[in-house]
């Protein structure tokens, strides 16, 4: 087994978080037994950490390390989300930092990259992913294959371009000891939920299908400060007093501490776990439930305790989508609590409704106060012969619904409003007013996880981003709440059922005022 010696250390400044990543990513990643031999590493958090520094010197030793096992002349790839970024965070300072190890080239074999002057180090492509100009400097192609990936503020790309990188990782040859990936971050951007759940050891869910393919034991966080700079120390007063500007308290810890709690610029940054979602036991004790009653008995007597069962649907067939099903409570003060959910993927329309009339009946003494769901199914399934409307095909097959208001833009309005609450200004910790919408923590995280995560629309940052029809969870609930209770915006105490008429005044045309006076009578 050969040696592993460099001198690169001395010749860069490493702080320690640095030094640890760099073992992780070679040596560990030679010595411990992996079959799949990856080293995936997200250093991430707060900003001035050094992040984008610890790529650069990761790009020298992970090769030279390579070398030194005798893999001489391997390419790494370094991506960014745009070609600006990629300019004046990595081109420039590779020339600052590594002018005398190498140069900056552009050619039409490799494109843009960074090659080093040493006999068998070989080079770094230097890429970015977003730009759509095809003839953008390191615009990302299929063909930059490399023996691992460096990844600049991955939370700025989405899961899809994530794994689009991992496809370019093909080594040359098959006994290379070790396949490194290297990202850094802020916990902030589109890609916040992916990065949480993959790498964070707090928020790493295990069914992501990343781990389909990769070790749990292969992933490694490390959480990023501004303290782990040198140069923190020099402008500590510059940079804290830019940060204490900031008023919104939450934004504020976000960057200057590197919660991943948070999502500064989601669509729902007001998104808190420890508010938003209950556990059972909160629910049953705040109401006086019976000790002796458990939660599933709670559910199917729920309405002699005064609440109102409501479902909402949103439909998808095939085995990419999802229909999101959900169980939704309105206790006796109109507050909302989100009590379970029904994923079916891959299912056609005839074994959703079975399914679904199965799940209800084991949950439910009483059929639904009302079930919303997708505008979508009022229209006809261009497979159907029999020209039939979905929403009346699920209404033959025992499942009688409603289409829910489908205005995207009032509807996170009303989303954001059930999820507002009041702390008290002299303590955070303290909730005064609690949100109007909560959500069972075993039974509905996953609805949580994705109302966190959500990006607000790059067109219109009062929407949420569509990300391609993914949002089902949202959507699901959005239906809901927005058709129940958008038209009422009222305090708390108050909130109450709109009428029949007070519900069909808010709808936009004469056509589909006919139609819910049809479904509603």
């Amino acid at each position: 087994m050969a040696e592993i010696t460099t001198t690169w250390r001395d010749y860069r400044t490493c702080s320690p978080k640095q030094r640890l990543a760099l073992d992780f990513l070679t040596r560990q990643g030679y010595f411990k037994n992996d079959e799949h031999r990856t080293r995936n590493l997200l250093y991430g958090g707060a900003g001035w950490g050094g992040k984008s520094h610890l790529l650069r010197t990761a790009s020298y030793e992970i090769l030279d390390v390579l070398r030194g096992l005798g893999f001489p002349n391997m390419w790494l790839t370094l991506y960014t989300n745009t070609y600006p970024n990629l300019a004046d965070r990595h081109i420039r300072k590779y020339q600052d930092e590594l002018g005398p190890f190498g140069r900056i080239r552009d050619s039409n074999i490799r494109g843009l990259h960074f090659e080093f002057n040493a006999e068998g180090l070989g080079g770094v492509y230097l890429r970015n992913v977003q730009d759509s100009n095809g003839n953008a400097k390191g615009k990302t192609k299929r063909g930059a294959e490399s023996i691992g990936a460096l990844i600049d503020e991955s939370t700025e790309l989405t899961y899809d371009q994530f794994t689009g990188i991992l496809y370019t990782i093909r080594p040359d040859q098959n006994n290379v000891p070790f396949i490194p990936v290297c990202c850094t971050t802020n916990p902030d951007g589109p890609g916040h939920s992916w990065n949480k759940k993959i790498f964070h050891p707090k928020y790493r869910d295990l069914e992501h299908p990343f781990f389909r393919s990769s070790s749990p034991d292969s992933v490694f966080f490390i959480q990023a400060l501004k303290q782990d700079n040198p140069a923190y120390a020099l402008q500590k007063d510059v940079i804290d007093g830019r940060m204490s500007m900031i008023e919104d308290e939450d934004v504020r810890r976000a960057r200057d501490e590197g919660a991943w709690d948070l999502y500064a610029s989601g669509r729902f940054q007001m998104w808190k776990d420890k508010v938003h979602l209950f556990d059972e036991e909160e629910l049953l004790e705040k109401f006086g439930i019976p000790t002796n009653m458990d939660f599933g008995e709670f559910l199917f007597y729920c309405h002699e305790f005064g609440f109102t069962a409501y479902t909402s649907l949103d439909y998808g067939t095939s085995i990419d989508s999802l229909s999101s099903y959900q169980l939704h409570l309105v206790d006796p003060h109109g507050n909302v609590w989100t009590v379970d959910r029904l994923a079916m993927s891959g299912m056609m329309l005839e074994q959703q409704s079975e399914r679904i009339v199965e799940w209800e009946g084991q949950r439910l003494q009483r059929p639904p106060a009302r079930r919303y769901c997708d505008p979508a199914l009022l229209g006809r399934a261009s497979e159907d012969q029999t020209k039939i409307r979905r929403i009346d095909r699920f209404r033959s097959l025992g499942v009688a619904m409603v289409p829910g208001i489908n205005d995207r833009v009032s509807g996170a309005s009303t989303v954001e409003w059930m999820l507002g609450y009041r702390r008290d200004p002299n303590n955070p910790d303290a909730v005064l007013r609690p949100p109007r919408w909560r959500i069972s923590r075993s039974r509905c995280k996953a609805i949580g996880d994705m109302i966190q995560s959500l990006p607000r629309d790059a067109h219109n940052p009062e929407d949420v981003d569509p990300q391609g029809g993914a949002n089902h969870d949202y959507d699901s609930s959005r239906y809901f709440l927005h058709t129940r209770f958008g038209a009422s915006r009222v305090s708390a105490d108050s909130l109450r059922m709109p009428t029949v008429h007070e519900f069909l005044s808010g709808l936009r045309d004469r056509e589909e005022e006919n139609e819910w006076a049809k479904l509603l009578t």
